[in-house]
This record gives structure tokens, C-alpha cells and sequence, in this order.
């Protein structure tokens, strides 16, 4: 139910009648198909596997001992689409375009469409749903001149997750990715909050 599969069909044939796909979701999977088909062609089976997971989100490719390595080294979430992927792509675009001085409406609009199809690429999985969402929240309030506040964003990417499937609160990677950045963020508040008062008793000194 977390993943919204409702039922299991068997079946022995099964014949496409028509692509139920939007044009641009039919572009995208091309273009998907494609990266694929150049990371298989021209990168060893290793590096292919690696770089279609960081890149992609396609495990297909990814070589069993090398998941199983990264496993063992407790760095396996560098596989996952994450928020640094959004972050290092979108803000790059963005911040590129501002500096070009292009305004704020056109620069979140092209950098936020990008951010999009880069999700669908790499199969929107919840981790990287949170990140587009967080990131949508960012590009939003620079447009109208607001702050970013990252428990406010994190918790509204939350809310919108459950209204659209109220089961994903039951599913560990929304757990652990919630509950990773909420930790990253408190820690370093914390962390601010401490060295500001040591600058503020220095200052008094």
C-alpha cells in the first residue's frame, strides 16, 4: 500500500494496446533509455552500473558484488537520488541563470522544470520526491522574497507526500529520509546556536 500497489494480477500474455504516457513522460523515458544504452556501451559493467544508480536511479545495470560492497562500507546511500543531486543540479542552474541576470520568476520556473524531469528520469522515488518538493518550497519562496526555513519546507514535502499516500508514512525509506535531513538540520541549528553564543561571550569579554 505504501508503494500504491493494490493487487497482484498473473496473467500468461500481456499486450500493450497503448501508452497511457504523456508526450513529455514518453520523451523523458527515451531519453532515459538512451543514457542507459550510452553508460552500457561505452563504461565497463562496473562503472556503468555505478554511474546509471547516481545518475538514473537504474539499478539495472548496478553489478551485485559492487551494491554489496558499498553496503558492507555503510555508504550506500551515495547510490540513492537524493537531495544532493537536486541541490548541486537545480541551485546550479539557478544560481547560473541570476548571475546572468535573468529574474527570479524565469530563473526558479526553467531551474524547477529541470529539477522536475530530472525526478522522472530517475523514478521519483520517495527520497528524491522529498528533495523536488524541498527544492520547489526553496525556488518558491526566493520568487516572492521570502526566507527558506528547512523545517518548514520538510515538513510541508511530508504533508504533501502523505495527503497524495497516507501509507508511505509506514515505509522505511520515507522514515529514514525524513527522519536524516530533520536530524541534519537540528544538529546543525545546534551546532550555530552553540558557536553564536561563544562569539556573543567573546564579544562581552
Amino acid at each position: 500500500y505504501s508503494k500504491n500497489i493494490l493487487f497482484r494480477v498473473k496473467a500468461e500474455q500481456i499486450v500493450s494496446l497503448k501508452e497511457m504516457r504523456f508526450p513529455w513522460q514518453e520523451w523523458l523515458y527515451r531519453l532515459r533509455k538512451g543514457l542507459r544504452q550510452v553508460y552500457a556501451a561505452f563504461l565497463s559493467r562496473q562503472e556503468a552500473g555505478v554511474l546509471g544508480v547516481m545518475t538514473l536511479g537504474e539499478k539495472s545495470l548496478l553489478d551485485g558484488e559492487i551494491k554489496e560492497l558499498y553496503q558492507k562500507s555503510g555508504i550506500s546511500h551515495v547510490l540513492a537520488i537524493s537531495g544532493l543531486h537536486v541541490s548541486i543540479l537545480g541551485m546550479g542552474l539557478y544560481r547560473f541563470l541570476r548571475n546572468r541576470g535573468i529574474s527570479y520568476g524565469i530563473s526558479g520556473v526553467v531551474s524547477g522544470l529541470l529539477i522536475l524531469a530530472f525526478g522522472q528520469i530517475s523514478g521519483m522515488e520517495l527520497s528524491t520526491r522529498r528533495a523536488v518538493l524541498m527544492f520547489l518550497i526553496l525556488l518558491f519562496g526566493n520568487v516572492l522574497g521570502m526566507a527558506y526555513d528547512s523545517v518548514t519546507a520538510l515538513s510541508a514535502a511530508a504533508l504533501l507526500q502523505l495527503w497524495e499516500n497516507p501509507g508511505s508514512l509506514w515505509q522505511a525509506g520515507f522514515l529514514f529520509s525524513y527522519s536524516a535531513v530533520l536530524a541534519a538540520v537540528v544538529a546543525a541549528r545546534i551546532w550555530k546556536g552553540y558557536w553564536g553564543f561563544r562569539w556573543e561571550k567573546r564579544k562581552q569579554e
